[in-house]
């Protein structure tokens, strides 16, 4: 199901769309000596940054990449119409 990715008609802000899972705060090699804290307040302070710079920024869980009714509902929240595609002419 296509949405589009702009901001949405009238809007000035841009969106960035992030996959979140939870093997960063678990796998070793992620955390890198980190404890799950830190990385959880590296994230949020990266986050700030880009909403200082105008982004607003859209989180996507498995649940919600799995269930398309779930995240119709989420890009709608944003205000991320559905791309209708029209049919193509016979040549």
């Amino acid at each position: 199901m296509p949405f589009g990715g702009t901001a949405p008609p009238g809007s000035r802000q841009a969106l960035l769309y992030e996959f979140d899972g939870r093997i960063k705060y678990e796998d070793e090699s992620i955390l890198r000596g980190r404890t799950k804290g830190e990385v959880l307040e590296a994230q949020i302070k990266r986050e700030n940054e880009l909403r200082d710079m105008g982004y607003e920024l859209i989180r996507f869980t498995w649940a919600e990449l799995y269930s398309l009714d779930r995240l119709r509902e989420k890009l709608e929240r944003f205000g991320i119409p559905r791309r209708v595609r029209k049919p193509r002419r016979p040549k």
